[in-house]
């Protein structure tokens, strides 16, 4: 009776397979990126019947005694959603449930040979495991040395021994995410130092690195974050800048004396990170000594490859972005970011240096550190006291966005 059910079921299976053939359960989708950017062809797949997932948890759970069943949808473990490749690659990674090389074995070696997962000699956790083309099956490592998780095809996903599956044991290759520590260093422009000063706490810079979405493209996740149409991104003649609600449209700002204006010839992408989400580590900048140049430093230790956002920061001042791709290998490298500089007199967070901040300052003028109201975002050249020589300061910028920041080209026109 068992062996009449299982060639009804394998007729079954046949069929479905037929019809996605012709596209009519599966959904050929280019949403997916790898961590380092490229291009991932998935299939967005309908479900099989409850009768088939059970027929199929049953039979692999009779022949393989010592694999754990894990149940995914409903009760089941077998599904249709997702295959070995959409788990071990994307699923673990926190990506939809998607089914990867549906129409090729080789479609998931995108993520290999981009640079977002590099080879090691021997199995390792976390990790990842590729089989041979011929016998085309992915799986993860787990904290229990040899022993995998995997789902195999469109039946169960399970728990077990490396050796002990539907697939063969000879010709197995191991990978992690490449890493680096990312280094660099930022001019936060403190004006002098006193000492038994504190700087570091009154003056502090931060560095944040903030995860780059890969469901998305560039240009799309520059749409997306500004919250405005696409159609605006090929506007050259209005800009737009946030007011602390959502993003409005201004008139672009004539050239000033120092040069500091927003180039007519293309929009102004204004950008604010939905700081909630994504962020991956930050780091509280170290603040060198007066003679020598008060250059901050900061490090983030082990990330992974891929893509991400850098954010320099200090209060008052010029908020910096810029877009970080980490090619690492499988011995933590250094990846060195260089230096970068912050502009004084963003006081009000509008990314623009304009007569607002200007204005703002001249209000808490006369305030010194240790007494009531004062605010270090207001003493721009850190000299412990607001006074004239902060706006003075300040004028200078006068105009200054963020693009003018090179480093913030390259992110906000992809």
């Amino acid at each position: 009776m068992k062996v009449r059910k299982k060639v009804v079921i394998t007729l079954i299976v046949n069929f479905v397979c037929l019809h996605f053939s012709f596209g009519q359960y599966g959904v050929e989708m280019f949403d997916i990126f790898t961590p380092m950017g490229s291009s991932v062809r998935t299939w967005l797949m309908e479900e099989i019947d409850n009768d088939s997932r059970k027929y199929w948890d049953d039979a692999d759970s009779t022949t393989y005694l010592n694999a754990e069943k894990i149940i995914v949808y409903n009760g089941f473990s077998t599904t249709m959603k997702f295959n070995c490749h959409g788990y071990a690659w994307l699923r673990t990674e926190g990506g939809p449930d998607r089914w990867i090389g549906w129409e090729g074995p080789t479609e998931e070696n995108i993520y290999m040979e981009d640079g977002s997962y590099v080879e090691v000699p021997q199995e390792t956790f976390p990790g990842k495991v590729s089989w041979p083309e011929s016998e085309d099956h992915s799986a993860v490592t787990t904290e229990q040395p040899g022993w995998f998780i995997s789902k195999w095809g469109f039946r169960g996903l399970f728990k077990h021994r490396w050796d002990d599956s539907p697939y063969g044991t000879i010709g197995l290759k191991y990978y992690v995410r490449g890493k680096a520590d990312v280094v660099g260093t930022v001019f936060p422009f403190i004006h002098k130092t006193t000492p038994g000063v504190m700087w570091d706490t009154i003056f502090p810079v931060t560095a944040k690195l903030y995860n780059y979405p890969t469901t998305v493209t560039e240009k799309q996740f520059v749409k997306d974050t500004l919250g405005i149409k696409s159609t605006l991104l090929r506007d050259s003649t209005t800009a737009y800048y946030y007011d602390g609600t959502e993003y409005v449209p201004k008139t672009p700002k004539n050239p000033g004396k120092q040069g500091f204006t927003n180039n007519p010839g293309k929009p102004i992408l204004w950008w604010k990170i939905n700081k909630t989400k994504g962020i991956v580590n930050n780091d509280t900048v170290t603040v060198g000594q007066y003679p020598v140049p008060p250059v901050g430093i900061y490090k983030f230790m082990d990330v992974p490859s891929g893509r991400y956002v850098l954010e320099l920061s200090r209060a008052g001042y010029l908020v910096r972005y810029g877009k970080v791709i980490v090619n690492g290998s499988a011995s933590t490298i250094v990846l060195g970011l260089g230096h970068r500089e912050l502009l004084p007199g963003d006081v009000n967070d509008d990314m623009v240096i304009d007569s607002l901040d200007t204005g703002a300052i001249m209000l808490k003028s006369g305030l010194v550190y240790g007494g009531p109201g004062y605010e270090s975002k207001y003493d721009v050249n850190s000299n412990l006291e607001i006074d004239n020589s902060d706006v003075s300061l300040v004028k200078f910028y006068l105009g200054a966005d963020i693009e003018i920041y090179e480093d913030t080209d390259e992110f906000f026109n992809p």
